[in-house]
């Protein structure tokens, strides 16, 4: 049973990851993305949860492949 407790007390030092600051900047994008995105200053992650938003909203992904758009 110890090294159970020593494993789980491992991963959970693992959790507490500090976020990665150049994902979480705000950037400028460019003018062909503005019009999906907007035109305000975003974070990289934000930029790829609004561009699958609009991906789905149109229907843009393959029906067999959801990958591939």
């Amino acid at each position: 049973m110890a090294a159970k407790k020593a494993a789980s007390k491992k991963s959970a030092k693992k959790t507490a990851r500090k976020p990665n600051a150049a994902f979480m900047k705000a950037m400028q994008p460019s003018a062909a993305l503005a019009k999906i995105v907007g035109d305000k200053p975003l974070p990289r992650t934000e930029v790829v949860k609004k561009l699958w938003q609009y991906v789905k909203r149109n229907n843009l992904q393959d029906k067999k492949e959801k990958r591939n758009i």
